[in-house]
């Protein structure tokens, strides 16, 4: 193609008509020409940075090189063999420098320009000026003294972008086109990540990359390469530093470099952090410049972010070699997780990461910020195990626990990984070691791992109760696993829970008939007895197999009582079958009739009155007293208890219940109505007290009742005490069936009750209908006669009423005629009343 061109450079005229007539139709041939020299260009990059060696200070024969130098003439780019000159000095106006010119192309059809672009030209700038810091080992000979040499990698061939490799465009950024060597990084990092993802990985994962031992690597600081700008002194401005921001946003190589030259300092103190930004961007060259003046390959940004995390991040392998060629520490938490670059790396995708951290100094048991460590937080659902050899390789330590005192087992366990489980116990991981739990409890729900952990040596002395957690877990592989290799079938969980009683409660017959075959006793308590939890979860069906196992139904007591107060009548059929005291009380005293009673289940009662069930026996009260308050009930126990054995205030409180029915049935059963409940209430005077009119007539009118046998008090008194506004109908019903009103009890009668209240109403009450009419010589307990009271309180209504009543008897007495003295005494009667 050059051969082409060139061919009618010396002709006239018609050559060079015909040279136009060909570049009209060679911009085809051209622009293949121009992509397959980015493609070269890109892969003499990548060279460069596989082989440093021959990018450093090596000289080249200038007359090997005659074919390269026409080469780069034709690609714009500098002759590498012709030595540097001065930098020119950066304009004080503090703008950009404009783009170099361009070497002319023939024009490009209208359909491509749009699409394509020229590649830049790249101003030959030797770097003679620079002062840069040298190491101990530059000073003596060792390193070039020349710093164009060390920066032999700023002259690779640069091309727009990876796009432009394929013949694509990109637009113009704020700076121009004048340098762009991070599109070189784009290209290599692009290479590199697919090499990663599909070459290595899988070579990881094969097992083909593993090391055979650790091998470390130390990074001596003091021979990092470091350049001192030229400028050291005044103020750098703020136009300055958001220069050099923009110019690494933009990628723009030329302007970092001038800018870092002039001092503005690579780290900024405005909370963003410019290699963490160039990482970010996939910029290599920008990374290696900013490093170079001083960036600290440590910093964070606003959001806590370090270059070396990003890196990470970001899958960008040749910037994270940089970066830890300058010192980056692995082991340093960032992000909003609070991780490390090393334990970001612990993935399948980003195994050389992980690899190149662990030659360089990572901890995998470093506690990080987040509280765990590289190498716990590892143990997950997703970590492919070869990572966990190649952390055991750098004698990591097996045991070493986070900040929440877990263990790298123990986080395995609770991830269900066998496989990780088996190389940590390989590695001499302690199987006993609480982290923070026994980790044999974890293990309970993961068979296999539980069988691996035994196999090392657990030692189910440390779990007591394991078993049990088996048994609730339903894990019948557990169970078996415990079972082989010598569990306690009698260990409690906690001192309480027992292997057999949670089987039953969770009705697992067959993990029952395993337990009872391996020797679980079942007369051992837990919160209950086998037999008692059984009955008390409806497992109906595992109770003759127990009791065929050894369980006694005889202790302890109280187990119809059980199938009773659980509502459990198959249970209660079996028991009574088997010849069990029905009358048995529990550890509260109850019986089962007295509880079918209290929970009205007259079926129930039925029943255990047919097996023997005797009302006399007391449970949690008296059967009797605890059935009057229901008649139905009470009817079904009368006909299995002999009246003398009926508790005598039965009655009493049945009157208390409201129960007329009750009382019936206790009368005709043959209890005295006038039966005092603890020796002091009748049912007649509760009746007055609670309001019972129906009851109170009926136990005077029919059942008998003496009104002037007393219980808490005289019955007429108790009904003067509880008068009740305008009814009278207790007192009055009282003094028709002969209540006496000058009966003494306790030194009080009825008249002296009524003066007390001062109720004029019940006095002509008493007046009227007592019989015999009231004595005023009546004493009380002080010695105090009716008539004294009267006139120490000056009553006067009531001695009026009183005295007229005695009147009359006078009249009676002294008048002559009997039909006369009649007549005067009835009008005296009626004047008083």
């Amino acid at each position: 193609m050059v051969n082409k061109l060139l061919s009618t450079e010396k002709k006239q005229t018609f050559g060079k008509l015909g040279k136009g007539l060909r570049l009209m139709f060679a911009d085809g041939d051209m622009e293949k020409l121009r992509v397959s020299f980015s493609q070269c260009r890109a892969a003499l990059s990548l060279a460069g940075h596989l082989f440093p060696e021959a990018r450093a200070g090596h000289s080249v024969d200038a007359a090997s090189t005659i074919g390269y130098t026409a080469l780069a003439a034709v690609m714009e780019r500098v002759d590498p063999s012709r030595p540097a000159s001065s930098h020119a000095v950066l304009p004080k106006t503090g703008l950009p420098p404009s783009p170099p010119p361009t070497i002319p192309l023939p024009s490009a059809p209208l359909s491509m320009r749009s699409e394509t672009r020229s590649p830049p030209v790249v101003a030959n700038e030797p770097w003679t000026h620079m002062s840069p810091v040298r190491s101990p080992a530059e000073s003596t000979g060792t390193a070039s003294t020349s710093r164009s040499h060390a920066t032999f990698a700023s002259s690779l061939p640069r091309f727009s972008n990876v796009s432009s490799m394929i013949g694509g465009g990109h637009g113009d950024n704020v700076f121009g086109t004048a340098d762009n060597m991070s599109d070189i990084t784009d290209a290599t990092s692009i290479i590199s990540r697919m090499d990663i993802s599909d070459t290595t990985r899988q070579s990881y994962a094969n097992g083909d990359k593993l090391p055979k031992q650790a091998i470390r690597m130390k990074i001596d600081p003091t021979k990092a390469q470091r350049w001192a700008p030229k400028r050291t002194v005044g103020n750098i401005t703020e136009a300055a530093k958001t220069a050099l921001a923009t110019a690494v946003h933009q990628k723009h190589h030329k302007m970092i470099e001038q800018l870092l030259d002039q001092g503005v300092p690579a780290n900024s103190a405005s909370g963003n952090n410019l290699l963490c930004d160039a990482v970010i961007n996939h910029d290599l060259e920008s990374v290696r410049l900013l490093l170079l003046f001083g960036a600290d390959a440590n910093g964070t940004d606003k959001d806590n972010c370090t270059p070396l995390y990003a890196a990470t991040g970001a899958s960008f392998f040749e910037a994270a070699q940089l970066l830890i060629n300058y010192n980056a520490n692995p082991n340093q938490s960032a992000g909003m997780y609070g991780e490390s670059p090393f334990a970001v790396s612990l993935s399948d995708a980003k195994a050389p990461f992980a690899h190149m951290y662990l030659q360089y100094g990572a901890d995998p048991s470093a506690v990080m910020e987040n509280g765990d460590t590289a190498f716990t937080q590892s143990m997950n659902k997703y970590t492919p195990s070869w990572l966990i050899e190649l952390m055991l390789l750098y004698s990591t330590p097996v045991d070493a626990k986070n900040a929440r005192g877990e263990t790298a087992l123990f986080k395995a366990i609770n991830s269900a990984r066998l496989d990780l489980v088996s190389k940590l116990l390989s590695a001499r991981a302690d199987p006993n070691l609480p982290g923070p739990k026994i980790v044999l409890w974890p293990a309970v729900h993961h068979p296999a791992i539980l069988e691996e952990l035994l196999t090392h040596g657990a030692d189910l002395r440390r779990a007591p109760g394991v078993l049990e957690l088996a048994t609730s877990t339903n894990s019948t592989e557990a169970v078996n696993i415990l079972l082989h290799h010598g569990a306690d079938t009698n260990a409690k969980k906690d001192n309480i829970y027992t292997p057999l009683c949670s089987a039953i409660r969770d009705d697992r017959e067959a993990l029952v008939e395993t337990l009872l075959a391996a020797g679980a006793d079942p007369n051992l308590k837990a919160l209950d007895w086998p037999l008692f939890k059984a009955v008390s979860y409806h497992r109906t069906h595992m109770i003759p197999r127990l009791l065929a196992a050894g369980a006694d139904p005889h202790h302890p007591k109280g187990l119809i009582e059980s199938a009773v107060a659980h509502e459990n009548m198959p249970a209660l059929n079996y028991l009574l079958r088997q010849n069990i005291d029905p009358n048995a009380r529990n550890a509260k005293g109850y019986t089962a009739l007295t509880t079918a009673i209290r929970d009205n289940h007259p079926e129930y009662i039925d029943v255990l009155l047919a097996h023997g069930a005797d009302p006399s026996v007391r449970g949690q009260d008296w059967p009797i007293s605890m059935a009057v308050k229901r008649p139905a009930i009470l009817a079904k126990l009368l006909p299995h208890i002999q009246p003398s054995k009926i508790l005598p205030g039965a009655m009493e409180l049945a009157v208390v219940a409201d129960q007329l029915e009750s009382v019936r049935l206790l009368v005709n059963a043959g209890m005295d109505p006038e039966s005092k409940n603890g020796g002091v209430f009748s049912p007649l005077t509760t009746a007055i007290r609670e309001n019972r009119k129906e009851i109170f007539r009926y136990l005077v009118d029919e059942a008998g009742a003496d009104v002037n046998t007393p219980g808490e008090h005289l019955p007429i008194i108790k009904a003067i005490r509880r008068h009740r506004e305008e009814d009278l109908s207790y007192i009055s019903h009282l003094l028709e069936n002969g209540a006496n009103v000058n009966l003494m009890y306790r030194g009080w009668n009825a008249v002296l009750q009524a003066l007390e209240n001062g109720d004029l109403e019940i006095l002509k009450l008493l007046m009227e209908k007592g019989r015999p009419g009231p004595d005023l010589d009546q004493q009380d307990d002080s010695g105090r006669s009716v008539r004294d009271i009267i006139h120490e309180r000056d009553l006067i209504e009531e001695e009026e009423i009183l005295m007229g009543r005695r009147g009359e008897v006078v009249q009676l007495n002294t008048l002559e005629g009997g039909g006369k003295t009649k007549r005067v005494g009835v009008q005296v009667k009626e004047f008083v009343l």
